[in-house]
């Protein structure tokens, strides 16, 4: 026996049919007129790619004679020393070389001078951070943070980390040994910057921070800040300047260190780290 559906039942079905068809409609027409409209290029375009590649090139060209001023400056000590060191028989050609074969020598050694890599610059990587270790409240119980807004403190203690990076002409890392001054001036909202640090890391220590791994090679310089003042420290302002003792030469860098968030607040600062070895290197 057939049966047969109401015919309101059937009406409902319709409208909806009716309804998704039109929706379908509406979307593939909406779709069809959002679509992207097409810049066409003009001369500022070209004049902004322009001036970005001869920034670029600036840059590189700074950097390398950087570097070779840092190369000029170590081959002449090292020459000097070396005519010192001379006694006048040997100021002459005890070799027995004949002029193309001197000619051929000091061509090589000049090209092997030349790709001989040296010091052009030196930066502090956007990693470092600072944390706050210890704190003294002035009232109350509150907890000294780095990032801890309201709290009101005399004293603090914690630990700076630098993630410094030198590089070569070509702005490669390259190693480099001597001596790094290192001064550093805690902010806090509100308040005069409080000096927290002033030291000289050694030739030794400076060797001992060298690291290469998750964040690239570097060197991990770590120093323990003290300061005074009231407030929550939101960074550190630091200046450090490498010197070469090879050239003579010195190369500042600044930055501005965030404070970061630590979940210990009362360990003792960091000991047995660079101030320890850089007093043995003075």
């Amino acid at each position: 026996m057939e049966t047969h559906r109401p015919v309101f039942e059937r009406r409902s079905t319709n409208l909806a049919a009716v309804v998704s068809l039109a929706a379908t409609i509406a979307l593939l027409g909406g779709t069809a007129g959002c679509r992207g409209r097409v810049l066409a290029p003009n001369a500022n375009d070209g004049l902004r790619a322009e001036l970005v590649e001869r920034t670029s090139e600036r840059d590189a060209a700074r950097a390398r004679v950087s570097e070779l001023e840092s190369e000029v400056a170590g081959l002449t000590a090292r020459l000097s020393a070396k005519d010192a060191a001379r006694t006048p028989a040997e100021q002459g050609n005890s070799g027995g070389q004949t002029a193309a074969q001197l000619a051929e020598i000091a061509s090589l050694r000049a090209e092997a001078a030349a790709a001989t890599p040296a010091l052009a610059s030196i930066a502090i990587s956007s990693l470092s951070n600072a944390k706050v270790t210890r704190t003294a409240v002035e009232t109350g119980a509150g907890t000294g943070g780095g990032t801890g807004a309201g709290t009101s403190t005399s004293a603090g203690e914690g630990l700076l980390t630098l993630i410094v990076v030198p590089s070569d002409g070509l702005g490669r890392f390259i190693q480099i040994a001597g001596w790094l001054d290192l001064s550093a001036t805690v902010l806090v909202p509100g308040a005069a910057p409080a000096p927290a640090l002033a030291t000289r890391v050694g030739p030794n220590a400076l060797r001992s921070c060298y690291r290469s791994g998750f964040l690239g090679t570097h060197y991990t310089v770590e120093q323990p800040i003290r300061w005074t003042g009231e407030g929550a420290p939101r960074a550190v302002s630091v200046a450090i300047e490498f010197v070469d003792p090879a050239t003579g030469r010195r190369f500042p860098a600044t930055a501005t260190v965030p404070f970061v968030s630590t979940t210990s607040q009362n360990r003792a600062p960091t000991q047995n780290r660079a101030p320890d070895s850089a007093a043995r290197d003075q």
